[in-house]
């Protein structure tokens, strides 16, 4: 079987057939290199048609692998921080260039990181808050502080019930 007979057999023959099925994921880990990242079945679909279209039109690219950012300098000490700023997305998969860009904007959201971006100018005391995040292990990080110092117990109230008619 080609190409061109697998897709004429349709994407719901070839997603509920598993000899069809297996086919189709060989010519895509030979066409793109690799099988999608994410949820297969999710995207089934989405990922059918592109090949389809690539194939059709003799246009196959194969997926490029997203770099990962791993030389960042920077400690943010939300992991889960989103900043927004006129169409752009900052977050902890920012790159350092980005956040330098940001902090240029936003002079005020030093406050956001342990580690400010290498290459910007530091005052003593983003360098104070840098050193004191650094001597800290991991497990005294202070993802648990609000956890721990609001240690309150509540008190259970008794349960409202219907007064007995006499």
């Amino acid at each position: 079987m080609d190409r061109l007979e697998l897709i004429n057999k349709g994407a719901d023959a070839v997603r509920n057939t598993p000899l069809l099925f297996n086919a189709y994921k060989q010519f895509l880990i030979e066409d793109w290199g690799e099988l999608p990242q994410g949820c297969f079945g999710c995207q089934f679909n989405n990922h059918f048609s592109q090949w389809r279209n690539q194939v059709l039109n003799n246009n196959i690219i194969p997926m490029e692998k997203k770099a990962e950012n791993n030389n960042k300098t920077y400690v943010l000490k939300d992991r889960g921080t989103l900043k927004y700023l006129y169409g752009d997305v900052w977050s902890s998969n920012s790159s350092d260039e980005d956040w330098i860009r940001y902090l240029e904007l936003k002079p005020d959201a030093k406050d956001l990181f342990y580690v400010l971006p290498v290459s910007l100018e530091k005052t003593t005391e983003d360098a104070i808050i840098e050193d004191d995040y650094k001597k800290k292990e991991l497990n005294e990080l202070p993802m648990t502080e609000g956890v721990v110092v609001d240690e309150v117990v509540e008190v259970e109230k008794p349960k409202r019930r219907r007064k007995k008619q006499n």
